[in-house]
């Protein structure tokens, strides 16, 4: 049997008998198919709605909560997007703030082992700088001979290779400027103890005690420190500055060349003003009289040379191992860099 009106929801079907669930006369029928039109549009209306609800969703479903050309972000997805509450930003922030901390205390620990060495590279070489001006020369040392050459050096230039082992690593790890600025201070710590030195030789002593001993390091170490002043600035320039002239030729390799090479030729500039400038200028030198002077000078020159530089070859390795090992230890990354301010 066929339902007599077009609204379905108003019949159920039983053993193929249908059920009339409403009124039975002509006008409740009328007034019921009225009833079921109107459900039948809302409905319709209502599942256009959901599908303009849901179509953005669907055009787009990697991003269901992102508006796209014509589909504007709707109240209902607007409604279900992710609002981060008070207690998420708050545990944000603290991660944020941890990580920051963890950073800065890195950097910070970083820095300190940097200023650490620096400073006792710095501290070696002007205490061993201070030191060979007060030896310098107060005693000549034989080393022995090779044949009839003797090898003759001052006291004050046993400590004097490391002074060049502390500027090539300032040098290698902080770059020209920072080595620059130390050979400056050494001079001006040249010139202290010349002061003090002055200072003690022209205030008053005390009776009866003994001046002799002073008097005879003073006009020594005036000699010395006169002489060493001019070497020590042209000899440290001159190391610094071959030194960084190596490391630019080979891009930061071949480290031990710019150790032997600046060190080598500093070296040798060195013993030679030193020998010259305290023979001719504050004749402090033991020259044998009655002998020629040149010769005399040369073995000196020579000598000393000869010992500095068997010292810089035997440094060679230490400072190859000691650049290594700072490089790691003070955090600087790649071969040749520098620590930047």
């Amino acid at each position: 049997m066929t339902p007599q009106n077009n609204s379905p929801e108003s019949w159920r079907f039983t053993n193929k008998q249908p059920i009339n669930s409403g009124p039975t006369t002509s006008a409740g029928r009328q007034k019921k198919d009225w009833v079921s039109a109107g459900k039948s549009l809302a409905m319709g209306w209502l599942a256009r709605g959901v599908e303009k609800e849901i179509d953005p969703w669907v055009q787009h479903p990697q991003y269901p909560l992102s508006s796209s050309p014509g589909h504007p972000i709707t109240p209902l997805q607007r409604a279900c997007q992710h609002t981060p509450n008070d207690q998420t930003v708050k545990t944000q922030t603290m991660n944020d703030e941890s990580m920051s901390a963890s950073a800065t205390a890195t950097t910070s620990h970083i820095q300190a082992r940097r200023d650490l060495v620096f400073l006792v590279l710095a501290g070696l070489f002007l205490g061993t700088l201070g030191m060979l001006n007060i030896l310098g020369l107060t005693r000549f040392l034989a080393l022995g001979q090779i044949g009839s050459f003797p090898i003759v050096v001052a006291v004050g230039a046993l400590p004097y290779p490391v002074t060049f082992l502390c500027t090539d690593l300032i040098s290698e790890l902080w770059g020209e400027k920072r080595a620059t600025q130390v050979v400056w201070v050494g001079l001006l710590l040249n010139g202290w103890v010349v002061l003090i030195l002055w200072l003690g030789g022209l205030m008053p002593g005390l009776n009866g005690a003994p001046e002799s001993t002073f008097f005879e390091i003073q006009r020594l170490a005036f000699g010395s420190v006169g002489a060493s002043m001019v070497a020590y600035l042209t000899a440290q320039f001159v190391d610094v500055r071959l030194f960084h002239f190596w490391k630019e030729r080979t891009n930061g390799k071949a480290l031990w060349l710019r150790n032997n090479g600046s060190t080598l030729v500093s070296q040798l500039v060195d013993t030679s003003a030193v020998v010259l400038i305290s023979h001719y200028a504050a004749h402090v030198l033991p020259i044998r009289s009655g002998e020629a002077v040149l010769p005399q000078l040369g073995v000196f020159i020579a000598s000393g040379y000869l010992f500095k530089a068997l010292a810089a070859f035997a440094d060679t390795l230490p400072f190859i191992w000691l650049t290594a090992w700072l490089r790691d230890w003070l955090d600087i990354q790649g071969d040749g860099k520098e620590i930047t301010p």
